[in-house]
């Protein structure tokens, strides 16, 4: 069930939720027992995604510090060598 992926690996919520309701639709019948456990215990999965965004934006931040680090205290070189990482975050 490669359908089942795309639920537990969703950006957001909303998708998962989608990603789940075709999942019920394409395998409902055969893993019933499965997508009715995932449906009744969504309360618990939909934690992973508030978490998630916390997670990124936490991230991001962090890159964005370390950025100011670098720029402000190491040579030329050293903000070269990591730019293309710094750059996609801005």
């Amino acid at each position: 069930m490669k359908e089942l992926r795309l639920v537990y690996s969703a950006p957001t919520e909303k998708a998962a939720l989608i990603a789940l309701d075709r999942l019920e639709e394409n395998w409902g019948k055969k893993y019933s027992l499965s997508i009715r456990t995932w449906k009744q215990n969504w309360q618990h999965a939909a934690m992973f995604f508030k978490y998630l965004i916390r997670l990124e934006e936490s991230f991001i931040q962090n890159i964005l510090k370390t950025r100011l680090t670098l720029e402000t205290t190491h040579p030329p070189l050293i903000i070269e060598l990591f730019y293309p990482l710094f750059h996609s975050t801005t």
